[in-house]
């Protein structure tokens, strides 16, 4: 299911409020002719809605998602000790399903994906020892935990209400986060109020990570405001996993992040992000984006 009507005003930061955005030309490494224009703020779909009311966005239906593949990797793991980085247990503590409304609570697919491919290609993404790692939208942490067994010094940011599940799950692997010699650490990062969070990441990012964090259009705009304000350096790479839920959906947020000056430079398949196959999934990608 997947809300459909809401208006979300963007963050402020380097793109318009609302209304139809000037088309956009293909930008180098896209794939596929060039998308129609985007619009800002709004629902790209208004199709199929359902009727009921979303919780905590007034206004706001569910509608249909086009499902691509119904497999739901989240269900094959306990996380207590079953799933693993680098050969470490990677403890979460987490709902079976999530509740309406609790997204950040459940381990998303891409963040499954996005741990195991953190495990392989880490070094590809960043040629620091101990690279800075800034997540957005972190939920249960799992992505953000896989990094710093790997070494990293990693910021988890999502919104506040989000902070006590994944301080638990944080604490949770803090043994073997310092032995590995890592660290992980939580932050507030409203996307929607960036422009007063931006600042509570204390350091400048060697790496920006984020996992099935637009399951609906109005997260778009907001995403890429937040990437404005804390991607500074060109040379950062932003590394994307989605599982995809709708293919049209998939190529508008590619549009979005061009028109904030974000460029395609890479985009691959489960397979090409971990060897191991019971982690192959045709629904889940990944992309890698720079300015």
């Amino acid at each position: 299911m997947r809300p459909t009507g809401a208006s979300l005003q963007p963050a402020g930061v380097g793109l318009a409020p609302r209304g139809p955005a000037p088309p956009l030309a293909v930008q180098p490494g896209m794939v596929g002719p060039p998308l129609p224009p985007v619009v800002l703020g709004g629902s790209l779909d208004q199709a199929c809605p359902e009727g009921a009311a979303v919780p905590g966005m007034p206004g706001c239906t569910y509608g249909k998602w086009r499902i691509t593949n119904a497999r739901l990797m989240q269900m094959e793991y306990d996380f207590q000790g079953d799933f693993k980085v680098k050969g470490e247990s990677v403890k979460l503590a987490v709902d079976h399903p999530t509740a309406t409304g609790d997204t950040g609570w459940r381990v998303w697919d891409g963040g499954i994906l996005l741990a195991k491919a953190l495990e392989t290609k880490l070094k590809t993404w960043t040629s620091k020892e101990h690279p800075v790692v800034l997540e957005l939208g972190c939920g249960s942490g799992i992505a953000s935990i896989a990094a710093a067994f790997l070494g990293a010094e990693v910021y988890a940011t999502d919104r506040d209400c989000i902070r006590d599940r994944t301080l638990k799950n944080i604490a949770l692997n803090q043994g073997t986060i310092q032995k590995r010699g890592g660290s992980c650490e939580f932050k507030v990062v409203d996307w929607n109020n960036i422009a007063r969070d931006a600042g509570n990441v204390p350091r400048s990012p060697d790496l920006i990570i984020a996992s099935d964090v637009v399951w609906d259009d109005s997260f778009m705009v907001p995403l890429a405001n937040a990437l404005d304000a804390l991607h500074k350096d060109p040379k950062v790479p932003v590394v994307l996993c989605q599982k995809e839920r709708c293919k049209e959906m998939d190529d508008k947020l590619l549009q979005v992040l061009g028109q904030a000056g974000f460029k395609l430079v890479d985009r691959f398949g489960s397979k090409e992000a971990t060897p191991e196959t019971e982690f192959h999934h045709d629904a889940v990608w990944f992309c890698v984006l720079q300015r």
